[in-house]
């Protein structure tokens, strides 16, 4: 059997055993509920984990295993695809298995995604250094409209704390000098100028 159709079977595997476990602990909290206690631990003891355990374990040495590559084509093929982060697994992926396990849920009933939502919900693309956009030197005419703008914000929210937070805003008079300033001090917001 290849691995693909091994990962396939295992993974319905685990997905049976999680409906199983799900109607165990259904029918002990219905035990629970009736007051039936030992009947609850028995069945609540009855559930193995050892058996989910090692479906996991058997699936991760699958994924351990190297696959068999036919040609040198194919390796550099490999070599030059697109890899991603898988989220729920913590670990590095290639788009061939992305597809391998969207074409699993694709078979399950309940499942209802495209094949590009499920990507970008369950993986992150990782970039290589030489594919990350490398920033661009500013001229010196942007240089000068970004300090305009940062100044300008940096205004704007000066006069907003002024105005609602600080603690001599009730001070101020007709000419909007507060009570620091009349008595010649600096405002504390002067040194986001500096």
């Amino acid at each position: 059997m290849d691995k693909t159709k091994r990962k396939i079977e295992l993974l319905n595997k685990i997905f049976d055993e999680e409906q199983r476990r799900a109607e165990v602990e259904k029918e002990a909290e219905a035990l629970f509920i009736k007051g039936d206690f030992k009947k609850f631990n028995e069945l609540l003891s009855s559930l193995d984990d050892s058996i989910i355990l090692g479906l996991r374990a058997e699936l991760a040495a699958l994924d351990d295993e190297p696959e068999q590559q036919p040609d040198n084509t194919a390796a550099e093929q490999t070599k030059n695809a697109a890899r991603y982060y898988d989220i729920e697994y913590g670990e590095e992926v290639k788009e061939d298995v992305i597809r391998k396990q969207y074409e699993w849920f694709k078979q399950q009933p309940w499942f209802n995604k495209t094949y590009d939502q499920f990507k970008k919900i369950n993986f992150i693309e990782i970039k290589e250094e030489s594919q990350q956009r490398q920033p661009q030197k500013n001229t010196e005419q942007e240089n000068k409209k970004l300090i305009n703008t940062l100044q300008q914000i940096i205004h704007e929210t000066c006069e907003d704390i002024c105005d609602n937070y600080c603690k001599y805003r009730d001070t101020t008079d007709e000419d909007y000098l507060c009570d620091i300033m009349r008595d010649g001090g600096d405002c504390p917001l002067d040194r986001i100028y500096v």
